[in-house]
């Protein structure tokens, strides 16, 4: 029994940040990517199993006898994985298409919002816009390097969800963005190494005297409205912010940092 505690609380030391639910039933998130972790509790001891979304793989080392099956049957407490960065393409697919959100029932105008919101575990049923808007806001400065899109149509390697705005003409996300949710405005690429503003720079640039490059006047003075800078604009501390991982202590909680 001392082996299996010790082995618990090793596992839980892992997921110290994780909102435990007194509730048998009530669903609590954990920071961990990409995976479902159940919560098992015999009267005794708790078990975590952990389940790989990807792989769909049940692993459980400190209880090989509860299946997935079980789990679901039993109802036993899940706690899902948050924020959903494997979502992301799903989100650059709805920022590519501009597609309005097909339910004539929800608040949403746009795939893209219900997209975010699923990213980042958001439920409009229970939290206020404020809220979520705040959640977004958190990932974005927490999560930033991983939230990005590829694509054959798309001139930057794991560019930042901006700039893939931008190509996409998809102004109504770069508004909520910039707006609602206040992402960080100046993160620098590494396949680029260029910020939001310097994209749209060359993008004008590069289609001047076009109806194109009126929209991209209109993407640039919003992003400046709301404090979007140039890389040569940065300060020392902004491009060393830049260049650091979370953490680190010259990245306050509140600056875009690498994870």
């Amino acid at each position: 029994m001392n082996i299996i505690i010790k082995a618990n609380l090793k596992i839980f030391a892992l997921f110290s940040s994780c909102i435990i639910a007194n509730a048998q039933n009530e669903k609590v998130y954990s920071p961990a990517k990409d995976n479902i972790v159940y919560f098992v509790n015999d009267g005794e001891t708790t078990f975590i199993s952990e389940k790989i979304v990807e792989d769909s793989i049940i692993i459980n080392g400190q209880n090989p006898e509860i299946s997935s099956d079980s789990i679901k049957n039993n109802g036993l407490p899940m706690i899902e994985d948050c924020p959903k960065l494997s979502r992301r393409s799903v989100l650059c697919d709805s920022i590519q298409s501009r597609r309005d959100d097909t339910d004539p029932n929800s608040d949403y105008d746009y795939k893209f919002e219900r997209d975010m919101d699923s990213i980042v575990c958001a439920d409009p049923t229970k939290e206020s816009r404020e809220e979520i808007n705040k959640k977004i806001h958190d990932v974005f400065v927490r999560y930033g390097d991983e939230l990005y899109c590829d694509s054959l149509s798309f001139d930057v390697p794991k560019g930042n969800f901006l700039k893939f705005a931008v190509t996409s003409s998809c102004g109504d996300f770069l508004d909520k963005a910039v707006r609602e949710w206040k992402v960080p405005l100046n993160r620098i690429d590494q396949g680029d190494g260029r910020t939001p503003l310097d994209y749209i720079k060359n993008e004008m640039d590069h289609n001047k005297g076009s109806a194109t490059e009126s929209v991209l006047k209109g993407y640039y003075t919003l992003l400046r409205k709301y404090g979007a800078k140039h890389k040569s604009e940065l300060s020392p501390e902004e491009l060393k912010r830049n260049g650091k991982p979370n953490g680190h202590k010259d990245c306050p909680a509140d600056a875009p940092c690498k994870k």
